[in-house]
């Protein structure tokens, strides 16, 4: 069974204070994919892109997916431009539930990899926590 959550959607912002705030509700770990990518390099987001191009720093993003295997009990919030890659879902989806919070539709092959899509349009930060808990209260029921 998978004890991650990753948190992807298109608001970077909102996806970290969620996936901060869900942490906290239950007690476990979090991280933020940017901050582990500038732990392994030991540079900045900003100091990869100037020096790769937004190229390279995409391939250095799902070259390092894999790794959070090593993680456990833990939920991660990944950068906006995530949920647009399916395959850097599909990566994501083997090692932690999915929930991919957006003000809009995300493409079918995304969604695919999701244990659930969450409409933000709308919607404040508590009502957004309040669906995103319902759900993985729906998912240990079925489990």
């Amino acid at each position: 069974m998978k004890s991650n959550i990753a948190i992807i959607g298109t608001s970077t912002k909102l996806n970290n204070s969620c996936a901060i705030d869900l942490a906290k509700e239950l007690e476990i770990n979090y991280m933020d994919y940017n901050e582990y990518i500038e732990y392994l390099t030991l540079g900045s987001i900003k100091e990869i892109s100037d020096k790769y191009g937004r190229a390279g720093l995409k391939k250095l993003y799902t070259d390092k997916l894999r790794s959070i295997r090593g993680y456990s009990d833990s939920v991660f919030a990944f950068a906006g431009g995530v949920c647009s890659i399916a395959t850097d879902v599909e990566i994501i989806a083997e090692d932690a539930y999915v929930i991919c919070l957006s003000p809009s539709r995300v493409c079918s092959k995304v969604t695919a990899n999701c244990m659930a899509v969450i409409d933000t349009k709308d919607k404040n930060k508590q009502q957004i926590m309040d669906t995103i808990l319902l759900k993985l209260g729906e998912l240990s029921n079925n489990e």
